[in-house]
């Protein structure tokens, strides 16, 4: 029997819908699912463990530890368990052990932190007593390092500023009692800055029992994750709380277990609560009419899928999620992406990770990987105005970005991101940024309205993102700067064009 393939939607409708495309090469087409797939190897939930995010939204590449095997031995021992006599592996560290202060921490990688921030940070008390436009300058170096899709220019370093800062600054030495971070240069300024460090002391604490939680040794019965949703299962995105009950995921009343979690699965849940038919995202919460056009066109190629799924003679076009200036996302174990895949069984789904620092993780060596038939993994090490003609003609039916903390608004961002997001626009798809807190929103939104004003129209709204990381993040050079995996979300698409037919004006 001959193969069939699923019509694409009418040019007409489709520009009626979306206004005619300003690119030649951003009309919709049919592309076909690779059919080479590689079987990956068995990751296990310890290994999801021993993966640390050293301040995702900073860091220029996080720090995974997939497995102890690429360590040696004698580290491996001390830093993940120590063995007992009988053989068993036993936790380093016991539940209520966690808290040490970073720099008598029994784990190496803490007490590295402890020395970064020595070197790098600042006594606040020191801080607010530098100039106004000094401190403003270290702001602004500080607050988004990883800036560009990974790419800083060296004329305008952060390093060069945040010398001169030092000069005026002592290391921060001084460790908290109560949270046990390197908050002050003394005692002294402890003692004088102890009314507004309160304000962050309890987060601070939590975040250093997280971090030696994840390198405990203990079993991690959170990562266990479920596999394949069954279709009488209806899954709910309200929430944290609802996705984890309808999904099956291992009952978690631990609030620092459903941090974990949360932490590593924001990103898939994040793309899977915008493009599902049950996102929690409507016209009432966040979403536009135009956004609701968008995703609606999404969604009805999700709907072919299901109504195609036992036709054994049509090949199904992917839903292709391009994930731009991708850095800890690109790095996440494969499987957690299973977690985007379950939520639609029956749609091809192809994600690209693309941006000077889109590496994949340890255990892979190659770029292209199909982690099943449904779900394909790929990385692109380029920005994406380079990769753009790879993988042209884009489709606003099949086709949608994801920015994670992209730092657009930052000045030493802001150019390099500029062909690239002007190549997005181009193409009419959807295109969803997240921040990781309020003031990193707030820039972006200023560098977008001022330098694509008019180039394209609001499809969802800033706003919180429900499936946001639930743990709290330390800016190793501002320890005073919170923040969250994509705690906020809004979204953009090209503007879109009414089309005027001639010959119809010309009857009338």
């Amino acid at each position: 029997m001959s193969q069939l393939r699923l019509p694409s939607v009418p040019s007409r409708l489709a520009a009626r819908i979306f206004g005619t495309p300003k690119h030649p090469l951003t009309h919709t087409s049919q592309r076909t699912t690779p059919s080479n797939f590689r079987k990956l190897p068995i990751i296990h939930s310890t290994d999801v463990a021993r993966c640390w995010f050293h301040s995702t939204q900073r860091a220029p590449l996080l720090d995974f530890i997939f497995s102890s095997k690429k360590k040696s031995s004698k580290e491996a021992t001390s830093t993940i368990s120590q063995p007992s006599t009988s053989g068993a592996s036993v936790p380093l560290l016991t539940a209520d052990n966690l808290f040490h202060p970073l720099s008598q921490s029994p784990i190496p990688t803490i007490r590295e932190k402890s020395v970064f921030i020595a070197e790098h940070g600042c006594c606040p008390v020191c801080v607010e007593s530098q100039p106004f436009t000094d401190r403003l300058i270290r702001h602004m170096t500080t607050s988004h390092p990883n800036d560009a899709q990974g790419t800083v220019p060296q004329q305008q370093s952060p390093e060069n500023v945040l010398t001169l800062n030092k000069l005026q600054s002592k290391p921060p030495t001084f460790e908290c009692p109560e949270c046990g971070y390197p908050t002050h240069c003394s005692q002294e300024h402890y003692e004088q800055d102890k009314a507004n460090h309160d304000k962050i002391c309890q987060w601070l604490r939590e975040t250093n029992q997280d971090e030696h939680d994840l390198r405990s040794g203990r079993a991690f019965k959170e990562f266990e994750f479920p596999s394949t949703q069954p279709e009488e299962d209806v899954v709910n995105l309200a929430n944290w709380d609802t996705l984890l009950y309808t999904r099956s995921f291992p009952s978690l009343v631990n609030p620092r277990a459903i941090r974990h979690v949360t932490k590593l699965l924001t990103y898939p849940m994040t793309m899977a609560s915008v493009i599902h038919p049950l996102s929690p995202y409507n016209l009432t919460n966040l979403l536009t009419a135009e956004g609701l056009r968008s995703l609606a066109a999404l969604r009805t190629t999700l709907g072919e899928h299901v109504q195609l799924r036992a036709r054994k003679d049509v090949i199904l076009d992917p839903l292709r999620i391009f994930v731009v200036g991708a850095r800890a996302e690109a790095m996440l174990p494969p499987h957690v992406y299973l977690q985007l895949a379950h939520l639609f069984p029956h749609s091809p789904l192809h994600i690209y990770f693309v941006g000077p620092e889109a590496t994949p993780p340890p255990s892979l060596k190659e770029r292209h990987v199909g982690v099943t038939p449904q779900l394909l993994l790929r990385w692109e090490q380029k920005v994406f105005h380079e990769f753009f003609h790879e993988a042209t003609p884009f489709d606003p039916y099949r086709d949608i970005f994801f920015l994670f903390s992209p730092g657009i608004g930052y000045p030493f961002a802001r150019s390099v991101w500029q062909p690239s997001l002007e190549t997005m626009i181009e193409t009419k798809c959807p295109i969803f940024i997240t921040s990781y807190n309020r003031p990193d929103m707030t820039s972006d939104l200023a560098a977008i309205e001022e330098d694509y004003k008019d180039t394209f129209d609001w499809i969802m709204k800033p706003g919180e993102n429900v499936f946001r990381s639930l743990k709290k993040e330390v800016n190793l050079l501002d320890l005073t700067e919170t923040s969250q995996a994509n705690q906020f979300i809004y979204g953009i698409r090209g503007k879109k064009y009414e089309v005027t037919l001639e010959q119809e004006d010309s009857e009338q």
